[in-house]
C-alpha cells in the first residue's frame, strides 16, 4: 500500500510558465493549466520576472486557491533573458517525468491536452517530445487562425523542424511536451541563446522522434 501511494502522489507533468506584465493574460494562462483533466498528478511553476503591474498577485491569489499544485517565482529584480530564467529557476525545480510549457500570455483550449501527450510519450520512448498544432488570436481584433505548422498528425524530421515555419505559422510553445531526463545533456550554446522555443525543439529533435498532433 505504501508504494502505490508513493506512485499515486508522484508528479508526471511540471509546467512551466514565464510571466512579465501579464495582468490581463496571467490568469487565463493559469486557468488553462489547471482544468486539465489527467489521471496523475502535474504541478505548475509560475515565474513572474517583476512585473510593474498585478500579475505577481495574481499569481499569490491562485496560489492560495492552489496551494499544492501553484509554486510561484517572483522575483524583486528583472532578470531579462528568457534562457536564463529557465535554466536558473525554472529547470533545476523541474520533479515531473515530462515538462510542459505555456508562457504568461498564452493559454491552453482543451482540458485532454496533458493527458493526451502524456498517454503518446509513455507508448513511444523513441520520442523525445511531442506538440501540438495552436490557435493564433489577434489581440487588437479577436481574429482567429489556426498555426498549421505541419500539414497534420505525424512524425516530422529534423531538416522539417529547422525549416518548420516558412510559409506556415511557427510551432507554439505553449505546445511543446519534451522529457525531463534528456535536460541535461544540452549544450552551453543552447541555454545562452536569446530564445528557447527554436533551440530546444531542435535539440530535442537531436535526441529523438518528435510527433506532431494536427489538432489544436
Amino acid at each position: 500500500m505504501e508504494n502505490k501511494k508513493i506512485m499515486q502522489e508522484e508528479i508526471m507533468v511540471t509546467v512551466l510558465c514565464t510571466a512579465y506584465n501579464h495582468e490581463e493574460f496571467i490568469a487565463s494562462a493559469i486557468e488553462g493549466v489547471m482544468n486539465q483533466k489527467t489521471n496523475f498528478k502535474f504541478e505548475l511553476i509560475v515565474h513572474d520576472d517583476a512585473s510593474e503591474d498585478r500579475t505577481a498577485e495574481i499569481i499569490r491569489e491562485y496560489k492560495e486557491r492552489y496551494p499544492d499544485s501553484i509554486f510561484p517565482i517572483v522575483q524583486k529584480e528583472n532578470q531579462y533573458r528568457c534562457c536564463n530564467i529557465y535554466r536558473s529557476f525554472l529547470f533545476p525545480n523541474v520533479r515531473g517525468k515530462y515538462i510542459a510549457f505555456c508562457e504568461g500570455d498564452d493559454y491552453w483550449t482543451d482540458q485532454d491536452k496533458l493527458q493526451i501527450q502524456v498517454d503518446f510519450l509513455e507508448s513511444h520512448e523513441d520520442y523525445s517530445m511531442c506538440m501540438h498544432n495552436a490557435v493564433k488570436r489577434d489581440y487588437g481584433t479577436g481574429e482567429e487562425s489556426c498555426l498549421d505548422t505541419f500539414p497534420g498528425d505525424g512524425t516530422y524530421s529534423q531538416k522539417q523542424h529547422i525549416l518548420a515555419g516558412l510559409g506556415t505559422g511557427f510551432p507554439a510553445f505553449a505546445s511543446y511536451m519534451v522529457r525531463a531526463n534528456l535536460l541535461g545533456g544540452m549544450p552551453e550554446f543552447f541555454l545562452s541563446s536569446k530564445v528557447l522555443d527554436y533551440p530546444l525543439r531542435q535539440y530535442y529533435a537531436n535526441c529523438g522522434k518528435v510527433y506532431y498532433f494536427g489538432k489544436p
